[in-house]
């Protein structure tokens, strides 16, 4: 797994390029989230677009990420998910947990709309 982090106007993107699964894109994206909201970034994008494979580490640690973002007034949204991916949330009905944007802009714009 892969992370490379950005910023577009007040958002942090996370660029997520690799396997999501247990024992190493799952602790990566954990250490770079604490990190993350350590610095104060409270508006976070995980970019899904080349997330090649995904297991339920993968998926458990996002929701994990999602909770601890919510707990220090933070937001977590998603961004491209790959349709491995999108069908792996709808089947766990995290889908619901997340707010999922198909647009970059779009998905940086939506921290000013609310």
């Amino acid at each position: 797994m892969k992370l490379d982090v950005r910023e577009q106007q007040s958002v942090t993107i996370v660029d997520l390029d690799g396997n999501l699964t247990i024992g190493g894109g799952d602790v990566m994206l954990r250490n770079l989230t604490v990190q993350l909201l350590q610095d104060e970034r409270k508006q976070i994008v995980l970019n899904m677009a080349g997330v090649t494979y995904m297991d339920s580490a993968g998926i458990g640690e996002m929701v994990a990420c999602s909770k601890l973002a919510n707990e220090r007034a933070a937001t977590v949204k998603l961004l491209c998910p790959t349709h491995k991916v999108r069908e792996m949330l709808r089947i766990t009905r995290f889908e619901e947990l997340f707010e999922i944007h198909e647009d970059e802009q779009a998905a940086v714009a939506s921290f000013s709309t609310g």
